[in-house]
This record gives C-alpha cells, structure tokens and sequence, in this order.
C-alpha cells in the first residue's frame, strides 16, 4: 500500500495553534495576526506575524516566523500536550504529527522522526538496534544502490572522517530547520 503524505494546513490570518517555549517550560496558546510581506498567503518567503499569550497574568508577545513555521505549528500544536511532545519527541516528518510518541522512529543517521505506520512500508515493530530513514538510505553512493540494507547501513556506520564531517553537517542542518521552526538557536 502506498501512503500518501497528508495535506499540510494553510497558513493564514487567525490561524491557532500552540507552541512549547522551553525557556518559559509551557505551550502558549498562538495567534496569526498579519502577513508582514511575502505577495499571497501561499508565498513561502512570507513572514508572518504571531502573538502568543501563555496562562495565566502573562500578557503576551509577538513573534515573526516564516510561512513553513507556521504550517509546521499548525500541523503539530492542536493542543498545548501535543506541542510539547512535537518539542520534546520530535515531528513525524511525513504526517507532521508529534502523536503517539511510542511509535516514533528517531533516524540515527538524521536524528528526524518518524512514525512505525506512516513509513512505506509501515513497520509492525521498532525495529532493535539502529535504524535509518529513507532519507539517509536514500542519500547512499549510485554505485551501493544494488547492495542490500544492512550493507547501506554498515556504510552509513563507517567511522572515517568524511562520514563524521557529513553526520556533522547532517546535524547542523538538522537544527536550522528545527530553529527556523522555532524549536532552538540553530546552533
């Protein structure tokens, strides 16, 4: 069976979710007030502008996140539970959920997630020992691509220098993408 990748929400004006802030150690509740720039609602260079209020006297503040922030929250703060597990456990990177946290997959190559039944083919068990999503056994030389997957996985394990400098570069991207959806400093 196939699966196909569900369709993400639309970001616009008015559209809620919730966001953890590990600083603050709570989800706030957030807000689309206004399209800062970008042509259309669709334009994925727009920056939007949010205002997130937390419990209780806090009055609130207002933050400028990019388009992707925005659906990447929508899809995964439907409640202020499920923005703190997206924060802590990770996003399923093809359902865009942080639900169900005991079936997420954590890539040893990327360290993305993703969830035993939103793989192609879905997973009954996790798996013991490491495991490698599509993306990292995707990423292997064309010469290896008739190998088998323990072989690809043997040499994604490889400990020569140019593994660790694309592990290291592989981790450094990983966290741009998780800051510039406002999970971390990037760094």
């Amino acid at each position: 069976r196939k699966l196909k990748k569900p369709e993400l929400p639309k970001a616009h004006l008015g559209a809620t979710f919730w966001k953890f802030f590990e600083d603050k150690e709570e989800a706030y509740f957030g807000k689309v007030k206004q399209r800062k720039s970008g042509k259309s609602d669709d334009d994925p260079n727009a920056i939007w502008e949010i205002f997130f209020r937390g419990n209780g006297n806090d009055r609130g503040f207002s933050q400028e996140i990019d388009t992707e922030a925005v659906v990447m929250l929508m899809a995964s703060g439907e409640t202020a539970s499920l923005a703190k597990d997206a924060f802590l456990e990770g996003i399923c990177q093809r359902c865009f959920k942080a639900s169900d946290a005991s079936s997420l997959l954590i890539c040893d190559g990327c360290n993305f997630a993703y969830h035993t039944n939103c793989l192609d083919p879905p997973l009954l068990n996790i798996p013991r020992g490491d495991w490698f999503c599509p993306i990292c056994l995707n990423t292997e030389d064309d010469n290896e691509e008739n190998e088998d997957a323990e072989t690809d996985i043997h040499d994604l394990k490889v400990k020569s220098s140019s593994a660790k400098n694309q592990a290291a570069a592989i981790e450094k991207r990983r966290k741009k993408q998780l800051a510039s959806f406002g999970f971390g400093d990037g760094e």
